[in-house]
């Protein structure tokens, strides 16, 4: 009884605790000279912690990849000011694809972000500017909280109850037999 109980909470804390949706964002999709740049961060919304970056770039006249030298990532927080600079490695290793990715990116606090994306081509390099907003990791806890703790004094409550119950019809049945 007190395991089904138990998996019980557990199967109502699965199901009611909200869960945002981790998918790619777009942050840039601009066109600059002969080139399409599409950036976007995975997970979004963003939150302190790891992120992805992807920055594809492609011919605007054709739409085929382009072939570019490299892409940075470069980021600060509003708050502290200094910049982090990422590199960003082709995909697959492959600069022909005109697809760059950096998973090593870092959002040490929670606030808002100014990342600038740099492409450096041929013909020279540029800079796209984006901002992103990261939400604190202890936002979670509070969304989960908030299902938990009501579900968890409820699971308590019935379980005193169901005691006393018990301790009643025990007591009672002991005064019957005298």
């Amino acid at each position: 009884m007190k395991y089904r109980l138990l998996s019980i909470l557990i199967l109502l804390l699965m199901l009611f605790t909200p869960v945002a949706a981790q998918n790619d964002h777009i942050l840039i999709d601009q066109t600059v000279s002969k080139y399409r740049i599409v950036a976007t961060l995975n997970p979004y919304p963003a939150s302190v912690g790891p992120a992805t970056v992807r920055v594809a770039v492609s011919d605007t006249t054709s739409g085929a990849p382009a072939p570019i030298s490299a892409v940075n990532v470069i980021i600060n927080a509003q708050s502290v000011g200094r910049d982090q600079l990422y590199v960003s490695p082709p995909l697959n290793e492959d600069r022909s694809t005109g697809v760059f990715q950096t998973e090593r990116l870092y959002f040490a606090i929670s606030g808002e972000w100014r990342m600038r994306v740099q492409v450096i081509t041929e013909q020279g390099q540029f800079e796209l500017p984006a901002t992103v907003q990261v939400s604190s990791v202890y936002g979670r806890i509070a969304e989960a909280a908030v299902v938990a703790v009501p579900a968890t004094l409820g699971a308590m409550l019935v379980l005193f109850i169901g005691w006393r119950l018990w301790r009643r019809r025990a007591s009672s049945k002991m005064q019957n037999a005298e």
